[in-house]
């Protein structure tokens, strides 16, 4: 019994090693796609591959946005892509506690950023509402 668990866990971690070690090399790859709008199209896709998985994989969709977003560092629209998408999944599953640092910070993300007004008002609003579920919660 007790090896039946053991064994299942460590299968559990292989597997998330694995799904991240993936996903570390389709982000690199994707980061060094010369034409910007095709960039901008897998990673996209690669938000979409995450965002909707299975349910129970909902502890690693968190850790392979933020690989994803962490391999972008110069690229200022696929970083709000990414960060947008990080901030709707923690609003799908209440988790917005988690993000409350980063959100504090959104105003330099914005700058840094150089979004359009529209993009800007649609962050603020989930960012918002973010961190109201979380006054909610006190």
């Amino acid at each position: 019994m007790m090896l039946d668990v053991l064994s299942s866990s460590l299968l559990k971690f292989f597997n998330f090693i694995v799904a991240v070690s993936s996903f570390y090399i389709l982000s690199l790859l994707a980061s060094k796609i010369a034409d910007k709008d095709q960039q901008l199209k897998s990673v996209r896709e690669l938000i979409n591959s995450v965002v909707n998985k299975k349910p129970e994989t909902q502890s690693i969709k968190f850790k392979l946005l933020v690989t994803l977003f962490n391999g972008f560092d110069d690229e200022k629209e696929i970083r709000y892509e990414i960060f947008y998408a990080i901030l709707s999944l923690a609003d799908e599953l209440n988790k917005s506690n988690i993000l409350l640092s980063h959100l504090s910070n959104i105003d330099e993300y914005i700058s840094n950023w150089k979004i359009s007004t529209d993009k800007q008002t649609k962050l603020l609003k989930l960012a918002s509402k973010l961190i109201n579920k979380c006054d909610d919660k006190l």
